[in-house]
């Protein structure tokens, strides 16, 4: 709990390992904050994150399979979840496809290539072929339903159909084996502006392209007014989430946590904002302006109750009776 100008400002640190349900689901529970009653609090910031990057670059609740079509015949090629980068994933998928292909009773021979960082140009994109097929030109079929992840890494869209032309097959787009550039918390402890009950309000986009795998995002706030939001009065429970960049919820191993301040904001708490700034931006520039802000409000302050002495002695009646 932090005082400024007299008033609590508490601090609350939500923490998926003390959530209160006992599943094993830490990207989505619910938690109590400790709010006192009668408060009169009405806003919400998210200051502080600590987030491992602990999900998969191929999850399995997101669609990372397709099917490959031989000469009429199909077999579905589906990836275990893990990590991938552009070297492992081409071994791993040749492997998948050429096993494929054996269980079909055919022996297709397939190879995925990657331009080479010194002696090619980077277009981010794989070219497939095939040889030992008899003229045969294989396809790959992705489908909306099964193929949504698994696309990214190919180069690919899901919902259409790609066929090999004179046993080559060039890739679409720039592959990407990053799941998602930021992450996206949401809560109800703020109020919904989502199109129903379950789409809880956005309370963070965190930018998490430059983490790496395993490595840990911790965010500080940088706008206090950009990180505010409107509070919810009507409980103490609250349930907290992190989706990915295209609002699929993320399958983490380890416990993260997040720091919330509350407060009450109204015209004449400019000075209580101020206090909440410097205790929790981390930008000197900013932190020096804040406080010039403060000296220079804190002097309109007393020059106006200075004014207002001088006006009340000028309407105080003279006492005759005093010599």
């Amino acid at each position: 709990m932090s005082r400024a100008l007299g008033l609590s400002v508490p601090t609350f640190i939500v923490d998926s390992s003390y959530k209160l349900d006992d599943s094993n689901n830490l990207s989505s529970f619910t938690y109590k904050l400790d709010i006192s009653p009668n408060n009169f609090y009405n806003c919400v910031a998210m200051t502080a994150a600590r987030i491992p990057k602990s999900f998969y670059t191929l999850q399995s609740q997101h669609e990372i399979s397709f099917t490959l079509e031989e000469d009429s015949l199909t077999r579905e090629i589906s990836f275990v979840e893990g990590n991938y980068n552009v070297v492992s994933f081409p071994i791993i998928l040749k492997q998948l496809l050429e096993a494929a292909s054996l269980d079909m009773g055919h022996a297709y021979v397939y190879n995925i290539t990657y331009p080479d960082d010194f002696t090619e140009v980077q277009t981010e994109l794989y070219t497939y072929t095939v040889s030992n097929n008899g003229g045969i030109q294989p396809k790959f079929i992705f489908t909306e339903e099964n193929s949504r992840r698994i696309v990214d890494l190919m180069g690919f869209d899901f919902d259409q159909t790609v066929q090999f032309d004179t046993d080559v097959l060039y890739g679409q787009y720039s592959v990407s084996f990053q799941l998602t550039k930021y992450l996206v918390i949401r809560s109800n402890i703020c109020v919904n502006t989502g199109n129903s009950d379950a789409d809880s309000s956005v309370l963070a986009r965190l930018d998490i392209s430059n983490v790496k795998n395993g490595d840990t995002l911790d965010w500080q706030m940088t706008s206090l007014e950009d990180s505010s939001r409107i509070l919810r009065k009507d409980s103490n429970v609250f349930a907290f989430s992190i989706y990915d960049d295209r609002g699929r919820l993320l399958d983490l191993f380890e416990d993260w946590n997040i720091s919330l301040v509350l407060y009450e904001y109204n015209n004449s708490n400019d000075l209580l904002i101020n206090d909440l700034k410097l205790k929790h931006l981390i930008h000197k520039q900013e932190e020096d302006t804040i406080l010039l802000d403060r000296f220079n409000a804190e002097q309109e302050i007393k020059a106006g109750n200075e004014e207002g002495i001088k006006e009340a002695l000028k309407q105080k009646p003279e006492n005759k009776n005093v010599k």
